[in-house]
Parts: structure tokens; C-alpha cells; sequence
């Protein structure tokens, strides 16, 4: 804006009054104010310094053109100067590093662009504008927690590391917590630093945690840790302390308990944001995650402008940016499915598999000879993890005492209760919550409600939690699914094959989250089966879904048995080549025959076309459109359900109050 009313003055003749605006700007730009408030070594203090060094220039050149002989002090308040650029950081190294890199940035531009002399000396001083210290919180005293007795309060700590050295600390509580001031800025940049809340408590330490909580109520407790820079920076801006803040974030904070701080700040706050790149991958130093950007501002109902990758490769990430109306707390655009509410009718059906809280409880053929165990057994049942449905399964069982008190299972197993003591309960005794410590012959989540719905089924529908590809399986009911796994209690190939279309793997790619450097979707049951509205249970078109999902299924169970090595990973990949219209190499050519992928293309379309044609919508939509029309439905399923009018997924479950 200032560059177009400065060319519009000199092509008019007022070269002086183009002039006054440029040196106005030139002095504006040189009294902004940059913090990063988990600044680290200064990596984007010194980006901020040289992008606004740029911008700088941009002003001088034009200045040049119209004439000006006007020179200036490289002082603060005249020129772009690295007291502008305020850091907060806790660790000191770092932060006297990031002190000398801003100079070092500094001194880089004088030198290339010939100012060097410009300004006073020393080359270089202490400016006093990057803090140690930490960000979140301040507190009077750290003292210890101590019993009634008098004694140390202690917890266990190294548990959220699997192989992790674990210990038993003493607990201590902050005094006289309360929000860290950050200095007076414009703008707030940065990386904080990421920790999951899982792992809180066992870095940071449990008072400290307490404290932070404390000190941020807004700000869920199962929110990851830098979601407290979020929410502070937010609240800054809400109260116009800043003008604007831009992170770089994992890309978690589209997860479920992350996106909630961004939702309440959109929502309560009345900020916008102005920017968002839900997921991009990110290469340093040999480590690989996957971040995402958001930029916030005050100008709600603005235009924003949304990112996605739209390829990548090592070394290469093509992004496509457009302007949109409104970017979402969960960093998406269009319809709001994760808006959608849950639904009575898909209620205590679907869940995650059991939690053994101890591998001890898993066995192999080698165990089940040892222990004398003949199958099948009362207490000792298959078990299928995560990674075996979509790769080569392995025969696997698992001790599954629930339901039995320790005397219990010592009177009727105590060759199993024995093997669960020896390799369980060391593991128990480091937990920090005393119920798993007490009931160390038991799962640590047993899942009784999944337990419930099983009853009296042959089988039920199974996924991996996360996975590249959604692919729904049946699986035989005295099969106990792991924590990994999704099952579904129903054994109907009507709701395989639906969930198995294009319309349920479109609601579950936006509904869930994703995981990990391969970025893989997680398929959330509370966000993506519980609120998804299913076509009506009735009517001609459950018995043409019914056969496709029996003959998806066989076909798939078939080309495995014909071929043991063949997996659905392999076959699913090739399906997702040949939709893409991509060459297959020589071993995929061969997976393509073998697993008869064509075939299971049209099954698969032709499950897509039923699926539609069951909910009454064309075939010829985008998946967009689609999204926008399951909302909706939604919201009406939701209402009906208010009024008692409910559609069962599985009418004797439902009307049974399962």
C-alpha cells in the first residue's frame, strides 16, 4: 500500500511529499518490535532482523530513485536496529548465543550493504532485549510436598519412556505462581517446544505442571505444551497488546485436545486467523516431524489465506496456497466436520482395544508350551495388534484375567498368575497411579463396554488406528484387539462395506488427526465413527451393501489364504497407484496380480456407488460436497435424536440401553 501511494506521488510530481512517505515508513519499520518468547539460539529473530533489513531496503531503493540525498544513523528509532528483537529463553547459553547472533546478522548487513561506520560504536553491546528465564510462568519458591507424617510425597518418574531409566523423585509445588510478563511488542514469532502432555509431568517435573495449569485455566490439561504460547499470545492479542502472532507448530495441533485452544480463542477471543499450513514436513539436522504454520490476527471476517502441500519428496515440497473466507480452529476450510456432534444411534459400539500396561501378558507358541497352556483356553485369548491387520500376522495370545481377583486367578490359573507376577508387576510398581500398581494381574484398560457389545457375535470389524490406508477387516469375536485397534462390535457387512466407501474414508481423512513423520491418518472412534451419520437401516439398499461388504471381504481373505505373504498394505498401495494412474514396478505388477486388484477396484466402486445411492446423493460429487451433505445430515440425525426418533446401527444393542 505504501509502495503504490509513493509511485503514485513521484509519477505525479510531488517527488517530496513521495519522499515524506518513504522516510515515514522507513521510521515506522524501524519502532517495530519482534518477540520470540521461546527463542532458543535466535534462529527467527535472525530471519525477523533480515526480513525486515529487506523490507528496509525496498524503501531506501525507491527513496534513491525519487531523488533523496537524505542520510541517517544506523541508531535505533532512524534504521531496522536489534533492539527491536526481543527473545525470552530459558536455558542462558542459549540465550546470550542468541544476543551475539543478532549481531552477527546485523553486522552481516552493514557490511553488504556498505553502511559499516554508520553507526556508534562498540561493533557490538549488550541490549538487554533477550531474556532467560521462562516464558509461561514466575513463582515466588519451590518447596517440598510432604505427607502427614512429615514424610516426602514421591512419584514415579520415567514412565512415558518405554525403555526409560524410571525412578522415584520427590514432588514440589511452585509458590506464588503466576503468568510471566513478555515485553510490549507488535508481533510474536517462534517455535515453542514441543511436549506432548503425556510427558509432561516426567520432563518438566509435576509441580511445575500444576503450576502452568494453574496459571493458563484456559487451556485444557491434556493440551500439548505449546499450546500455553498459543493460548498467551492469543489473549495478548485478544486485549490488542500485540498486533499479530505467527508459530510453527507440530502438526498435532489439529488433534483433538490441541485444537480445542485454538477453537475457544477463535471462538471466545474473537481472533482469526489469517494464515494457516496444516501439515508440512520438516528436515533438521537428520531428524524428520511434520509441522504446521498458523498466523492469527484481530481481523475477523477477513480473507485468510490456506496452504496445503500438494507434493513432496526429499529435498522438494511443492505447497498451493488460495484465499479463502475463513480457515477453522482445526486449521481446515468448507465444511465443518468436526462440528459434527455424536450420535446416539452409533453409541457403545466402537472402541479402542484393551491396554495391557505390560508386554508380560503377551505370548508366543514357545510360552504357551512352557506354561502348559491348551487352546482354547478360559483366559487366554488371540490377540491382534495394530500393525497385524494391514501386515503379516503373527500367532500371538495374551493373558486376559479380567473379571478375576488376585485369589482368584491364583486358585484357577496360578502357573499363568505366576508368569503375569514375574513379568508384569516390576513394571506396575514404577506406575504413578495406584490402581494399576494394586491390580497388576490386570489390563490397565480393559475395555468392559467393548467386552459387553462382543457378546454374541461371530465376529466383528476391526482397523489399525493409524494407518496409510483406512481399510476395514472382520475378525473373529474371541479375538481381543489391542489398544492400536479400532473395533467395531458389529457383524454385519452392510456397515463394512459403508465404512469401507469413499464417503466414510473421506469423513475419517477430515475427522481424524495424523501421526508421526509418515503422516498417517489416526482414526479417532469419538470424532469419526460416533458423530458419523450412517444411511438409514432399512430399505433395499442394506441388502445390496450387505453382499459387497461379504464379497469385499471374501475377496481379500482369499487372495491371502491363496497367497500367505501377500499383505493389505501391499495390495492397497498398488490400488492407490493405479487410481493415481501411476507405472507399477515389476514387484508391484506382481502384487497386482496376485491380489486381483483390479477385481477389488470394482468392488470397491462399486461400493462407493451403493453407499451414495443408499443416502439418496449423486455419484458424480466432489468429496467436498459430500462433506458439506454428511454436516448437515448430522445435524439433523442429532435434532431427531433429541426427540427420541432414533436409528439404530444395531437395533437390539441400542433399544437394550447397550
Amino acid at each position: 500500500m505504501v509502495r503504490a501511494q509513493i509511485e503514485v506521488r513521484g509519477r505525479d510530481g510531488a517527488e517530496a511529499t513521495a519522499r515524506g512517505l518513504g522516510h515515514d515508513f522507513r521510521r515506522r519499520l524501524a519502532t517495530v518490535r519482534v518477540l520470540d518468547p521461546a527463542c532458543g539460539s535466535g534462529n527467527f529473530l535472525y530471519v525477523a532482523l533480515q526480513e525486515m533489513k529487506r523490507l528496509e531496503a525496498e524503501v531506501v531503493r525507491m527513496l534513491a530513485t525519487l531523488g533523496d540525498a537524505l542520510t541517517w544513523l544506523d541508531v535505533p528509532g532512524e534504521a531496522v536496529h536489534p533492539a527491536q528483537f526481543h527473545g525470552i529463553e530459558i536455558k542462558p547459553r542459549a540465550a546470550r548465543v542468541a544476543a551475539i547472533v543478532l549481531w552477527i546478522g546485523y553486522l552481516q548487513w552493514q557490511v553488504s550493504a556498505g553502511r559499516r561506520g554508520t553507526g556508534p560504536g562498540p561493533i557490538c553491546h549488550d541490549l538487554f532485549n533477550i531474556r532467560t528465564g521462562d516464558a509461561l510462568i514466575t513463582w515466588a519458591r519451590e518447596e517440598a510436598v510432604v505427607d502427614a507424617g512429615g514424610g516426602a510425597v514421591r512419584r514415579a518418574r520415567g514412565v512415558t519412556e518405554k525403555q526409560g531409566q524410571r525412578s522415584r523423585v520427590g514432588l514440589t509445588r511452585l509458590v506464588g505462581a503466576r503468568v510471566a510478563a513478555w515485553p510490549a511488542v507488535d508481533f510474536v514469532v517462534g517455535n515453542p517446544p514441543f511436549l506432548g502432555n503425556k510427558k509432561m509431568r516426567d520432563v518438566l517435573g509435576a509441580g511445575y505442571v500444576e503450576a502452568v495449569r494453574a496459571a493458563f485455566p484456559g487451556v485444557p490439561g491434556s493440551a500439548d505444551h505449546a499450546m500455553y504460547w498459543w493460548w498467551r499470545s492469543a489473549d495478548l492479542l485478544a486485549r490488542a497488546e500485540i498486533r499479530r502472532f505467527g508459530f510453527v507448530t507440530t502438526n498435532t495441533i489439529t488433534q483433538t485436545f490441541n485444537r480445542a485452544v485454538v477453537e475457544a480463542a477463535l471462538r471466545d477471543l474473537g481472533i482469526a486467523l489469517s494464515h494457516a499450513l496444516p501439515d508440512h514436513p520438516w528436515y533438521d539436522e537428520g531428524a524428520q516431524v511434520r509441522i504446521a504454520m498458523t498466523v492469527a490476527g484481530r481481523d475477523a471476517g477477513a480473507p485468510a489465506i490456506h496452504a496445503v502441500v500438494v507434493d513432496e519428496a526429499p529435498g522438494r515440497v511443492h505447497v498451493h496456497e488460495r484465499t479463502v473466507q475463513e480457515i477453522h480452529g482445526d486449521l481446515s476450510t468448507g465444511a465443518r466436520v468436526r462440528s459434527a456432534l455424536p450420535l446416539r444411534a452409533n453409541a457403545g459400539i466402537c472402541s479402542q482395544g484393551v491396554t495391557p500396561l505390560g508386554d508380560g501378558f503377551r505370548l508366543g507358541e514357545a510360552d504357551l508350551r512352557r506354561l502348559g497352556v491348551r487352546l482354547p483356553h478360559p483366559v487366554v485369548k488371540p490377540y491382534l495388534i495394530g500393525e497385524y491387520v494391514m501386515k503379516r500376522p503373527r500367532a500371538e495370545w495374551i493373558i486376559a484375567l479380567d473379571g478375576l481377583s488376585e485369589a482368584e486367578a491364583r486358585a484357577r490359573y496360578p502357573r499363568l498368575l505366576e508368569h503375569v507376577r514375574r513379568e508384569v508387576r516390576p513394571i506396575r510398581e514404577a506406575q504413578n497411579d495406584l490402581l494399576p500398581r494394586r491390580r497388576w494381574w490386570l489390563f490397565g484398560r480393559t475395555r468392559p463396554g467393548l467386552r459387553r457389545a462382543l457378546v454374541g457375535l461371530p465376529r466383528y470389524i476391526a482397523t489399525s488406528r493409524t494407518s496409510r490406508h483406512r481399510v476395514f477387516v472382520f475378525v473373529p469375536a474371541d479375538t481381543l484387539p489391542d489398544t492400536k485397534i479400532v473395533a467395531i462390535a458389529t457383524a454385519d457387512a452392510a456397515h463394512l462395506a459403508v465404512l469401507s466407501s469413499r464417503v466414510h474414508v473421506a469423513w475419517a481423512l477430515r475427522a481424524g488427526g495424523r501421526l508421526g513423520v509418515g503422516n498417517d491418518p489416526t482414526y479417532n472412534h469419538t470424532e469419526v465413527f460416533d458423530r458419523f451419520p450412517f444411511p438409514r437401516q432399512t430399505g433395499p439398499h442394506i441388502a445390496t451393501l450387505r453382499a459387497l461388504g461379504e464379497r469385499l471381504d471374501a475377496h481379500r481373505k482369499a487372495r491371502q489364504v491363496e497367497q500367505p505373504g501377500l499383505t493389505l498394505t501391499e495390495i492397497y498401495r498398488v490400488l492407490g497407484r493405479l487410481r493415481a494412474g501411476e507405472a507399477l514396478a515389476a514387484g508391484e505388477q506382481r502384487v497386482r496380480d496376485q491380489g486381483q486388484v483390479d477385481i477389488l477396484a470394482a468392488i470397491h466402486d462399486a461400493i462407493d456407488r451403493a453407499t451414495l445411492d443408499a443416502y439418496g446423493w449423486p455419484t458424480d460429487r466432489s468429496d467436498e460436497e459430500i462433506m458439506g451433505w454428511l454436516v448437515e445430515l448430522n445435524a439433523r440425525r442429532w435434532n431427531d435424536e433429541q426427540r427420541g426418533a432414533i436409528d439404530w446401527l444395531r437395533p437390539a444393542w441400542g433399544l437394550d440401553g447397550g
